[in-house]
């Protein structure tokens, strides 16, 4: 079975969504959140409807193949601002 890209939520402790999300692909170990918070994945994530509505994630899809994963820092609605590892 090949990996695949999975969507995961920062939450903090209280289930409240942070302003990050990481981009993973499946089976990768996951980077540390920040304290206090854990990673949640996103079951209503589909890949390819998101491509077509944000063209922008293509690049980040991209190091995510590169390096098994990429943080992104939300900025608005959908307006993503990638996060080096």
């Amino acid at each position: 079975m090949s990996a695949r890209i999975v969507k995961y939520f920062e939450m903090d402790g209280y289930g409240r969504k942070l302003n990050r999300v990481l981009f993973a692909l499946s089976g990768t170990e996951l980077p540390n959140p920040i304290e206090g918070a854990d990673w949640r994945p996103d079951p209503t994530f589909d890949r390819g409807t998101k491509i077509l509505s944000a063209p922008e994630l293509k690049e980040v899809f991209k190091r995510v193949l590169k390096h098994g994963f990429e943080i992104v820092t939300l900025a608005g609605e959908m307006g993503l601002k990638a996060k080096g590892k």
